[in-house]
């Protein structure tokens, strides 16, 4: 009796133990999905799209770059499927992020809705596209056209 005892705790324990694993796997950062791929050298260019208007305004001072991504370090982010992101309502604003590496795009971010979406160039096809919801509720949207207005971007069609 006491082995069954046991043999139960003990199923019980790992049961529990796999799944908070599993459940742990799908929480990460914005910092370690992306910004610890960034090497001093490359090339980030952002861009920061208002569908309602239909304006855009396009980055490439890193100055400006690193006021604006300060914002997004810190945002924790859950692994979801593809499924779980919404389609682009071409409305509201939509914020693109693309790292240059060797002259190439290496990785691109887009934020929409509450979620971002990481596609990776140097991943495997299966896997070149990631996809998370922002769960601690960081606006990305409102500190990003504060910095747009206080450097005087111009806002272009």
């Amino acid at each position: 009796m006491k082995k069954i005892v046991m043999l139960s705790v003990t199923i019980i324990v790992a049961f529990y133990a796999v799944f908070y694993f599993m459940d742990k796997d799908e929480y990460t950062t914005f910092d370690k999905v992306v910004f610890d791929k960034i090497n001093e050298d490359d090339l980030i260019w952002f861009t920061i799209e208002n569908h309602s208007e239909n304006t855009m305004v396009s980055i490439r001072d890193r100055v400006v770059i690193d006021k604006i991504l300060k914002n997004f370090s810190g945002v924790e982010l859950k692994k979801v499927s593809e499924s779980d992101v919404p389609l682009s309502k071409r409305e509201g604003y939509e914020i693109i992020i693309e790292i240059i590496q060797d002259g190439k795009v290496a990785i691109s971010t887009y934020h929409r809705d509450n979620s971002i979406t990481i596609y990776n160039k140097h991943n495997k096809p299966k896997n070149n596209r990631q996809y998370y919801h922002i769960v601690n509720g960081i606006d990305l949207i409102t500190p990003t056209l504060k910095i747009i207005k206080e450097e005087n971007l111009e806002w272009i069609q």
